[in-house]
C-alpha cells in the first residue's frame, strides 16, 4: 500500500489523528460463513462474533487471501519499523483458530496483495510489486513458503491489487493504479469505469 496515496485521500477527521500521533494497527479476523438457508453468505456487520488471527507487535496484518484447497490463509505483513512489507501465510482450522504465521515471499522492496492461483496443475502467484515498477508471476516449488520468480514484467506505472479474472482460454488480469496517475477520462472514452478502494479512486485495467 503506497502511504503517501492513502494520506492524500484519507477523510480529514483520520488524517488528523494520525498527524496528532495516532497509531493505526491492521489486523486480520475470522468467522464461520453462515450456510442456512434465506442468510446472506457474507454479511457485513451481523452474525457470530469474529476470531482475530495471531498478531505480533509491531507488525500490521492486511491484504487477506483465503486459498480454500488447501485451507492456507496469505496476507501482507508489514513492519511498521521499516514500513516494507512481506508475505506470510498460516493455516486456518475449521473453528477458526490459525497456526503462527511463517514467511511465504520476501524480496528486498515492499510485497503486499498476494494474489495466489491454480493453473495448468500448479499454484502461481502474482504479489503486489508496485515498488519495484514491475509486474511478477511466481509458481510455487513448495508449498506454501517456497516460490521461485518466473517472469519480471516491468511496468511504467505503480500498479496495485492485480485480480485474475477467470475468461478460458485467457486469464486477464486487472490491475489498479495510484489516483495521481489516472488521467481523466474523455468523451468517448472506452476504458473501465474507476474502481473504488477506501477513499482512493482508482482505474482498473486489463494488462
Amino acid at each position: 500500500m503506497n502511504q503517501f496515496y492513502r494520506a492524500l485521500h484519507m477523510p480529514p477527521k483520520r488524517l488528523l489523528r494520525k498527524v496528532m500521533g495516532e497509531k493505526e494497527i491492521y489486523t486480520i479476523a475470522v468467522r464461520p460463513r453462515p450456510t442456512a438457508e434465506g442468510t446472506e453468505p457474507l454479511p457485513a456487520l451481523e452474525g457470530g462474533p469474529y476470531t482475530l488471527l495471531p498478531r505480533r507487535e509491531g507488525w500490521w496484518f492486511a491484504d487477506p487471501l483465503l486459498y480454500h484447497r488447501r485451507g492456507k490463509l496469505f496476507a501482507e505483513a508489514m513492519d511498521l519499523s521499516t514500513g516494507k512489507g512481506r508475505l506470510e501465510v498460516c493455516e486456518l482450522h475449521d473453528d477458526g483458530t490459525a497456526d503462527d504465521w511463517r514467511v511465504a515471499l520476501e524480496e528486498d522492496f515492499h510485497l503486499s496483495f498476494p494474489m495466489v492461483f491454480d493453473w495448468n496443475g500448479e499454484v502461481w502467484m502474482i504479489p503486489e510489486t508496485g515498488s519495484d515498477h514491475s509486474l511478477r508471476l511466481y509458481r510455487c516449488k513448495t508449498f506454501p513458503t517456497q516460490w521461485e520468480l518466473v517472469q519480471r514484467f516491468p511496468t511504467d506505472e505503480e500498479l496495485c491489487d492485480t485480480i485474475l479474472q477467470r475468461d478460458p482460454p485467457r486469464q486477464p488480469a486487472l490491475c489498479a493504479l495510484p489516483p495521481l496517475h489516472a488521467a481523466p477520462r474523455r468523451t468517448g472514452d472506452r476504458r473501465r469505469p474507476a474502481a473504488c478502494r477506501g477513499h482512493a479512486a482508482r482505474r482498473a485495467r486489463p494488462v
